[in-house]
């Protein structure tokens, strides 16, 4: 049997397996939080076959240390199981929602309406210049930075504060 070398090392703060989906991941992690051990393939199962079991025949152990340790776990349990019924309760409120974003991804990105498929320009409703339009001639007496800088340096002490203040 080749051993797998931890590449991450991980911290289990709480457990988010779900009792009733993923008991044995569950159980698994319980027994992670509460327990001592080394060797997370032999010291966890122990001579037990699943970690269910093995919870099963340590729970005292295992509750006292939860009493102790895990204060507040009995509220995270109740705020998960409030999440996981707010997401169910999703299905009721737009149902059919994955078939038609399913739908809508095999249509792609076609336009179904014939007048959409051509582009409108704005500027002209907006007062503003076109983007398709040659935007250079509306720049004037643009300097390059070199010079500009040279132009600032230029100014005696009252040029400068009144520079400033608009700036």
């Amino acid at each position: 049997m080749k051993k797998k070398k931890i590449t991450r090392i991980y911290i289990i703060r709480s457990v988010w397996f779900n009792k009733e989906a993923e008991p044995e991941k569950h159980y698994r992690q319980l027994l992670m939080l509460f327990t001592p051990w080394r060797n997370k393939g032999t010291d966890l199962l122990g001579t037990f076959i699943s970690y269910q079991k093995r919870y099963m025949s340590l729970s005292k152990f295992i509750d006292k240390q939860m009493n102790e340790y895990a204060v507040c776990a009995e509220d995270l349990r109740e705020v998960q199981q409030y999440m996981s019924r707010i997401e169910e309760s999703y299905d009721t409120v737009v149902p059919c929602t994955e078939q038609f974003e399913q739908l809508d991804n095999n249509e792609g990105d076609q336009d179904i309406h014939p007048d959409l498929n051509e582009s409108y320009d704005l500027s002209n409703d907006l007062r503003t210049p076109s983007a398709d339009s040659d935007t250079e001639s509306f720049i004037v007496n643009e300097l390059r930075d070199n010079e500009y800088r040279t132009m600032l340096q230029s100014l005696n002490i009252e040029q400068k504060e009144f520079f400033k203040s608009y700036d």
